[in-house]
């Protein structure tokens, strides 16, 4: 016969070398592995084989044939060795176990199929399997057969193509939830939450309502928010929390006896957006100063937040609100919270502090 190669399917429950005949495999745990080896089998030591008796017990002896084995030994240091697939064949190169031709045959003999070329695609047509019965292998029988497990599998008809660039998906016909089973990924693109806060000279807040304590004027100050959203942003929900702190007077009665201490929230707050590509450091002589982003703009009051809003009690207020109408893609929006009361002597003292926080959901597209 010559050069044979010997090989067969082993698996151990842990990550094990393994000796055939000399020759060692390094094997991974639960997983079957193909090993080999090869030697010489000549005339002398198959077909000529020597019978010698033995002594079977004190009485009894019995014959016994002294050949070449397929596999000497096989061994390795765990208690337990699987094997399966036994495979002869010539020559010194190993391939993996497959069925002779005498069960190749009468395995196609079970099952008859007609393949049909047709002019961009291959038709498959499956015959009864003699075996169980069925009809199998159809696109329709598989199709229905998913749609009839357990209510969640579906096949649609969708442009799936996978090659080097990995798996392409036309229309965005793939939907990704998370743990939550909120969807991440959907054909209008990636989830995404934006958020913005606004900054100001009071450790981040912003002067907001009528102050004339200290200065030889009374103003009207605003607090405002500018922010710009991403071109590619398809904006499902955008909530604007306006916070408003009050002003803590203490002392001003030994001048002013109409402003006792305590806390002061300014009055009649109003919503706003102004133009961004308006803006102006405003710096008038003897007067306040600060960004400016004009006067008017559209008043969004009782749109976002039902009616003009008067804080009061004691700590933070916040009014929330929804304005996703009020933002776009691509550009740039000012939010500008501003007293719709003149300045005067009688209300010099309501003024507080504001900040500001926008949180915005959507989808990135690519």
């Amino acid at each position: 016969l010559g050069e044979v190669t010997i090989s067969l399917d082993v698996l151990v429950e842990v990550d094990r070398t393994i000796n055939i005949d000399g020759k060692e495999f390094d094997v991974k745990g639960n997983r079957w592995t193909r090993i080999h080896v090869t030697k010489e089998f000549n005339e002398e030591n198959t077909t000529k084989r020597l019978r010698v008796r033995i002594p079977f017990s004190r009485k009894h002896t019995r014959d016994t044939k002294i050949g070449t084995k397929l596999i000497e030994s096989i061994s390795t240091n765990i208690n337990t060795l699987y094997y399966r697939n036994l495979k002869v064949e010539r020559g010194n190169v190993v391939s993996e176990w497959t069925l002779t031709p005498e069960e190749l045959e009468q395995y196609v003999n079970r099952l008859s199929t007609e393949f049909k070329q047709l002019a961009d695609s291959i038709s498959l047509v499956a015959r009864r399997n003699e075996l169980t019965g069925r009809f199998e292998v159809t696109p329709e029988s598989i199709v229905a057969a998913i749609n009839s497990t357990d209510g969640v599998g579906r096949v649609k008809t969708v442009g799936v193509t996978i090659n080097e660039n990995g798996l392409i998906v036309e229309n965005g016909a793939v939907i990704i939830r998370d743990a939550f089973n909120t969807a991440i990924i959907t054909s209008n693109g990636l989830k995404v939450m934006y958020s913005f806060s606004s900054g100001g000279q009071y450790e981040g807040w912003q002067m907001v309502g009528i102050c004339g304590l200290g200065f030889p004027y009374t103003a009207s100050y605003e607090a405002s928010i500018p922010v710009q959203i991403p071109e590619k942003l398809i904006i499902e929900k955008a909530t604007l929390y306006a916070h408003c702190a009050p002003a803590y007077l203490t002392g001003y009665s030994i001048v002013d006896p109409d402003v006792p201490d305590g806390l002061y929230y300014p009055r009649n707050l109003a919503l706003y957006v102004r133009d961004f590509d308006g803006a102006v450091f405003d710096y008038p002589m003897e007067s306040s100063y600060g960004v400016w982003y004009g006067s008017g703009g559209t008043e969004i009051t009782n749109q976002v937040w039902g009616g003009r809003w008067s804080p009061t009690g004691a700590g933070v207020k916040t009014r929330i609100g929804n304005v996703i109408n009020y933002l776009t893609p691509g550009q740039r929006t000012v939010f500008v919270v501003q007293s719709v009361d003149s300045p005067t002597y009688s209300n010099r003292m309501r003024f507080g502090i504001m900040k500001f926080d926008l949180v915005i959901e959507g989808f990135l597209r690519g």
